[in-house]
């Protein structure tokens, strides 16, 4: 009760307005078409910058082990881009635009998992026995073995190993429609893999319920992280890469 209260009141020092914004909006549906144009898409609120955003310790902790990770599993890289190259039509790597640390875009890096004229279509969650997913994709994707490519977007500092997931630019302001509080989570740069992910919330948003939980554990790395939080949490991301029933 007391670590609680604790929390609390370090969560108000650190975010003054996140106490307010705490209010659950309910289990509803997501209205997907609250931004239907590309012009109603504008800038990103400017986010605070967050004690785990930028530090030199984190940051030389995200290169070590990127560029590290990028010379150990480059043989694997080249054969998992030469499996979806030989088994479907199109590139080895799909790019697409991600809102990022304090609002800044940039285009997030993946293993292609999807048939391309599918996937280019029109940007929409993946989902269970999703269509558009090849049988090589659907392994990278149970496997998480799509987001290696990821490495780079961590070397060249848009995104960190831990931190809150990206989501594409239009599902972000239609998120931050449904949960006031979503902006927060760009006081962070965005991670490969994050404490929502390690605690099951991955995987298709269904209802705002759904939304309400990723946001509360997004927020709750973002108040609390520290380098050794990080570490725990990459440990845990490696027991979970073949057992996580979320990924697909």
């Amino acid at each position: 009760m007391a670590k609680a209260a604790r929390r609390a009141g370090e969560s108000k020092q650190k975010f003054p307005r996140l106490a307010a914004l705490r209010a659950r909006q309910g289990g509803g549906i997501i209205v997907w078409d609250a931004f239907p144009n590309d012009q109603n898409i504008g800038h990103y609120p400017l986010s605070p910058s967050g004690a785990c955003a930028g530090g030199w310790p984190k940051r030389a902790f995200d290169l070590v082990l990127a560029i590290g990770f990028l010379i150990l599993l480059f043989p694997l890289l080249l054969l998992i881009a030469s499996a979806v190259r030989l088994t479907s039509p199109g590139p080895a790597l799909f790019a697409q635009e991600r809102g990022g640390y304090r609002g800044k875009t940039f285009r997030i890096l993946k293993f292609r998992t999807m048939r391309s004229h599918l996937a280019e279509a029109h940007v929409k969650q993946a989902s269970h026995r999703d269509p558009r997913v090849t049988r090589v994709g659907a392994f990278l994707r149970k496997t998480s073995l799509d987001e290696l490519p990821q490495l780079m977007n961590v070397v060249r500092g848009e995104m960190s190993l831990v931190g809150p997931r990206p989501h594409a630019v239009r599902h972000d302001y239609v998120f931050a429609a449904h949960d006031s509080r979503y902006w927060q989570r760009f006081s962070a740069r965005p991670g490969i893999t994050g404490l929502a992910q390690t605690r099951g919330a991955r995987g298709e948003i269904l209802n705002v319920a759904d939304l309400n939980r990723r946001v509360d554990l997004d927020l709750d790395y973002v108040e609390t992280c520290s380098l050794w939080g990080d570490i725990e949490l990459l440990v845990s991301t490696l027991r979970l890469l073949f057992g996580d029933k979320n990924a697909y």
